[in-house]
């Protein structure tokens, strides 16, 4: 029965390996996302070049870039081996902002984080759900797949279940919330992270 049930397990695995990776439907439109910008952050950016583009997006004034660089938050980083900057938040005229970082990999030890995630809310109304939809479509062009109405996505890899495969970078609009995302910089980190634990048992 053991036997039986992993050959179970494994067939639907397949099967769903098999569905997500499909070819995708004949009006799909293949975006690469990481040449997009959501006011002004890139996916990849480093944390200075983030603050720039942010400020200048924002038109902050000199007390206002201190109190993002005040408040930016940090945390030990084993790779680094020492604090860097994790996440930023700005928010100005009810427009919110936050930026997320991870390890850039290879080391780069005068340039050791990178742009990850980035997410552009306004308050939850129906007016600015409408206004965000709209001035998306307008900057970026129709979304990867155009039948669907709701949850719109862009990326260049397709997954049936999900529109957009996960761990590659994606951009979503959902109610009234824009994300630029790139899981790609968490699973090199993590790989090299665990690279570095990584020991040969001497019995």
């Amino acid at each position: 029965m053991k036997r039986v049930f992993i050959l179970c397990v494994f067939a639907v695995n397949m099967f769903a390996v098999s569905f997500a990776s499909a070819a995708p439907p004949p009006n799909w439109r293949s975006v690469d996302v990481t040449q997009f910008d959501i006011a002004g952050v890139k996916l990849g950016m480093s944390y200075e070049q983030t603050l720039t583009v942010i400020s200048e997006h924002f038109r902050l004034s000199p007390a206002e870039i201190k109190q993002v660089k005040d408040s930016t938050l940090y945390s030990y980083n084993r790779i680094t081996k020492n604090k860097q900057p994790t996440s930023i938040r700005v928010k100005k005229d009810n427009i919110s902002v936050e930026v997320s970082f991870l390890t850039r990999i290879p080391v780069n030890s005068g340039d050791p984080v990178a742009v990850s995630f980035i997410n552009y809310s306004l308050p939850n109304t129906k007016e600015n759900i409408a206004t965000l939809k709209e001035a998306a479509l307008s900057k970026y062009g129709q979304p990867s797949d155009s039948r669907r109405q709701a949850n719109l996505m862009w990326c260049a890899d397709y997954n049936q279940i999900t529109q957009c495969e996960p761990r590659k970078p994606k951009m979503g609009l959902a109610w009234s919330s824009l994300v630029l995302d790139d899981y790609r910089l968490e699973d090199a980190a993590s790989k090299y992270d665990q690279d570095l634990l990584k020991t040969k048992p001497s019995l």
